[in-house]
Order: C-alpha cells, then sequence, then structure tokens
C-alpha cells in the first residue's frame, strides 16, 4: 500500500487535510482503484501562543482517529448508497486502519521529559557548527523522534515547517529549525520528502528556509507547498504532484 506520513504540530489543521487531499487520495470514486493511505503523525506546539510543555492524551489520539473513520465512512457512504454491503467502504477502510500517531502522551511514562529534552535541544540559537554539542545533542533528539515515527520502507513525507513554538523566529534569523532535521535524515533513509507551511505565501520567510536548507545540508531542490494546497478548495494538480513523488 501506497503511503505518506504527514508530520504536524496541529491535529485540527490535519482534518482539513483530510478533507481535502488526504480524501482525494484515498480515491473513493474508483472502488477499484489502488488508494493512497495517510498517516497522520503528531507532535509540538508551533500553533500555540505561547510555549507549553502539554501534550495531547490517548483520549485525543483515539477522538481524532474516530473523526478519520467517520469522514471515510460518510464519504464512502455517498457512493455506496442504500447497498448494505458496502462495497466502497469495505474496499477503503484499509486506508485508515492505525494511521493516526500522536508521538508523545500523557499517559506514556517519560513522554513529557523526553518531549522537553527534544523542545530544550531545538530551543538552542546555536545550532550552526556540526560539531557542536549543541547540535549533536539536537541531532540525536531528531533522531529518538524518527525512532518514534516507526517510518515504513517506501513511503512519501510531508513536513510541516514549523513544529516547535519559536521555529518561525528562529527561520527570520536564519537558524536551524527541526523540520530541515527531518527533512534532511528522511531523505538519507531514500524517502521522498515535501514541506508545507501556512507562511509558505511569505516569500521572505520561504527563501530563508531554503538558504538555511542549503547553508547547513547542501540541498536545494525540496518542494514547499501552501497548507492551503491541500484543503478542499486546493490546488487541482497538487494531487498528481504527490501522487508522481512514488514513481
Amino acid at each position: 500500500m501506497k503511503q505518506i506520513y504527514w508530520i504536524d504540530d496541529n491535529v485540527q489543521q490535519m482534518l482539513y487535510i483530510v478533507q481535502g487531499a488526504i480524501a482525494k487520495l484515498w480515491k473513493i470514486e474508483e472502488v477499484d482503484a489502488e488508494g493512497i493511505a495517510s498517516k497522520l503523525v503528531v507532535f509540538g506546539n508551533a500553533c500555540e501562543e505561547a510555549d507549553t510543555d502539554d501534550i495531547l492524551s490517548q483520549k485525543d489520539e483515539n477522538d481524532a482517529k474516530k473523526k478519520l473513520g467517520d469522514m471515510l465512512f460518510r464519504m464512502c457512504a455517498r457512493q455506496d448508497g442504500p447497498n448494505k454491503r458496502k462495497p466502497v467502504y469495505n474496499a477503503k477502510k484499509e486506508l485508515i486502519q492505525n494511521k493516526v500517531s500522536f508521538l508523545y502522551k500523557k499517559e506514556n511514562i517519560g513522554d513529557k521529559n523526553k518531549y522537553q529534552d527534544l523542545k530544550r535541544a531545538w530551543n538552542i540559537e546555536k545550532l550552526e557548527e556540526n560539531e557542536s554539542d549543541a547540535y549533536k545533542s539536537a541531532s540525536d533528539e531528531a533522531d529518538k523522534l524518527i525512532q518514534k515515527m516507526e517510518i515504513e520502507k517506501g513511503i512519501v513525507v510531508g513536513i510541516d515547517i514549523a513544529l516547535l513554538y519559536g521555529d518561525i523566529e528562529r527561520l527570520r534569523n536564519e537558524s536551524r529549525i527541526l523540520s530541515m532535521e527531518l527533512c534532511y535524515k528522511l531523505s538519507t533513509l531514500q524517502l521522498k520528502c515535501f514541506m508545507y507551511s501556512s507562511d509558505a505565501d511569505d516569500d521572505n520567510l520561504m527563501s530563508k528556509w531554503r538558504e538555511t536548507y542549503k547553508r547547513f545540508y547542501g540541498e536545494t531542490s525540496v518542494k514547499i507547498y501552501q497548507r492551503d494546497d491541500f484543503m478542499q478548495k486546493g490546488r487541482v494538480n497538487i494531487i498528481d504532484e504527490i501522487e508522481n513523488m512514488f514513481d
């Protein structure tokens, strides 16, 4: 099964993307077509108005899973109509099985401390030198994060540019941020990655992301999308572009 991992800090905004691009990738109107599954990988607090160490709960994750399932069921019901066998739903329901993962949860012993360690490591402006202790610590935390994601072979990865509170300000200051590290590390695993952001229409900010990424990682070809491109009234050809990443 083809699959996209969406790495984001805001589950509500991700559910808007479910109604748009993710639902289109399911190919509900083509019951025999191979749909593309999406896994929502959630952590971080860039969407918050103030920095916080709060993490979500198992109930929050279960609620998100239910919303995802309800969305698929309703969309399939439009195709299935009165057919009690629900052929479309039964053909597509695998696309949402175990497809929501909150990386840090209140119920898990030690998760809050691990989350604080991640934030602390990436809340340092002095991550310039690859050999510095500060960067090594931050890089190690990114490795731990990727391990928690349970990455599978052959997937495509979409990464929200701002994952931690203060990332946008750090980016304006041309500092290295976590989304860059994740993009680079996942790319070295032979995975195709793209970035997206609500701020992607800020040309100056996106230029700083590209320039900073090139300075630290030597790469220039990472695609950056506007978050709205993936919503219900998003860009028409966005689905084709994402599907082509699997070729």
